[in-house]
């Protein structure tokens, strides 16, 4: 792909042409705004706001969901002040490029961007830290998002131009939408798997039975919440799965591990070498034999 092309292509990009094509066109941006009719100029200013919130958020729930795996609960009351701020920190850093050659008035705007960037960052980070903040653990496969943007576009027009069609559409395209999430809830009850993870030197696998896992690894990687949310969590959602003490079919001693009909051994440090010279003549006798009957019959996961 040529490199020119790939931020086009891009999550957040794509997630940007949904909104501006939702503010361009205004194709559910004015049915919902109609619904209600307000006299007072602030009022009917945020209750517009509130109809772009909700325009963008119906045409762009199907891609968060894809990528991202979860949903804004709190989107309409975060974007009445997200949305007008981030405005105007667009304007205030044009303003700040304009008027560059004049460094302390330049100095002065810079400051003050700074300081609101810093204030909308606490924010969102303060949002997100309400109960039922985010929807979390929202798996949907790429059928799955095209029926969504099947049933967003179906239901619209039979809601706004009356056509059967489009409610023929809205059935057929949630009747498969479930069906398909129906079948990956029976995979996911049925699974069994281990998932060995390239977590930057951590040694980190989850055995997985139906939808529970057992974790085997570093600790120090959950403790890392940015690099187990950024290497295990995405996993973990995919497979539907939580944590369990007590997994079924499953032994570990030390560094052997039984899972199902599985023989695993896990080799986390080199092979010890110190070896006297009469044990050294002795092991090469019986070590050949050894390695050949381990590697017949256990699978061997090295860190």
């Amino acid at each position: 792909m040529p490199a020119l092309l790939q931020p086009l292509l891009a999550v957040g990009c794509r997630l940007s042409a949904i909104l501006c094509c939702c503010i361009k066109y205004c194709y559910f941006f004015k049915p919902i705004y109609d619904l209600l009719y307000v006299k007072n100029k602030i009022l009917n200013w945020i209750w517009r706001l509130a109809a772009v919130s909700v325009a963008a958020q119906i045409l762009t729930t199907p891609l968060s969901m894809y990528y991202f795996h979860q949903f804004p609960v709190y989107f309409l009351l975060s974007n009445l002040v997200v949305v007008p701020v981030s405005t105007a920190v667009l304007f205030g850093t044009l303003a700040l490029v304009v008027i560059a050659p004049l460094s302390g008035v330049a100095a002065f705007i810079g400051r003050m961007m700074e300081s609101v960037i810093w204030w909308l960052n606490t924010f969102i980070e303060r949002m997100e830290s309400f109960p039922f903040a985010l929807w979390t653990g929202l798996s949907i496969n790429a059928t799955q998002v095209i029926l969504l943007f099947i049933f967003i576009a179906a239901i619209s027009f039979w809601l706004m131009m009356k056509y059967k069609t489009g409610l023929w559409l809205t059935t057929g395209s949630l009747t498969l939408f479930f069906s398909i999430r129906s079948y990956s809830f029976y995979e996911a009850n049925n699974q069994q798997k281990i998932v060995v993870y390239n977590a930057n030197r951590f040694a980190a696998i989850d055995f997985i039975a139906g939808r529970q896992y057992k974790f085997i690894g570093d600790s120090a990687l959950l403790q890392n919440a940015s690099l187990s949310n950024f290497v295990l969590t995405p996993s973990r959602v995919v497979h539907r799965i939580s944590q369990t003490a007590q997994l079924n079919n499953f032994y570990k001693q030390g560094n052997f591990i039984l899972f199902n009909s599985k023989k695993i051994i896990l080799i986390d440090k080199p092979f010890q070498k110190s070896l006297s010279q009469e044990k050294r003549k002795q092991t090469l006798l019986y070590y050949p034999a050894t390695l050949n009957y381990i590697f017949r019959t256990c699978t061997i996961i090295s860190k």
